[in-house]
């Protein structure tokens, strides 16, 4: 609506500056979280991947920002699959998953997911997302990871 209100007021031009910031500290809070718990039980690492599992900490229509700030960055190993998730308010986890891999296809990949489990999934080659229940969290995972073993290592 702010930016609807700047194209007919310049008056709400302070409005939709102020807004412009918050998101701008939004993404700078959610990498520093990063930073602050790579080290702890949110984040997991090898030398494949990089999961980060966010939980309410960062809000949900963060996490595609955050995977695609990691993936194109040196902050993560721009080889290693990074997957970020987080709680959404309706009780699923929203899962992004980026990658720089030129033979993964990350929206295939979930495709092939839906004979295991069920999650309502969209995307691209190397930008792909999805939901799922929260109670299927370990075991989207664990599908996620040997799908990915199969298809790029």
């Amino acid at each position: 609506s702010i930016g609807l209100a700047v194209c007919l007021s310049e008056k709400f031009e302070g409005a939709a500056l102020e807004l412009l910031n918050q998101y701008r500290k939004e993404i700078v809070d959610a990498i520093n979280w990063f930073y602050q718990n790579k080290n702890s039980e949110h984040v997991l690492e090898n030398e494949k991947f990089i999961l980060i599992k966010t939980k309410n900490f960062i809000r949900e229509t963060l996490v595609g920002v955050m995977a695609s700030i990691l993936s194109r960055s040196n902050i993560v190993d721009n080889e290693k699959l990074i997957i970020v998730s987080s709680y959404t308010s309706d009780g699923k986890i929203k899962f992004s998953i980026r990658s720089n891999k030129d033979n993964l296809n990350l929206k295939e990949i979930l495709g092939n997911l839906k004979q295991n489990i069920e999650i309502d999934y969209g995307g691209h080659k190397n930008a792909a997302g999805c939901f799922v229940e929260k109670e299927q969290e370990e075991k989207f995972i664990k599908y996620l990871l040997e799908e990915i073993n199969r298809k790029f290592y």
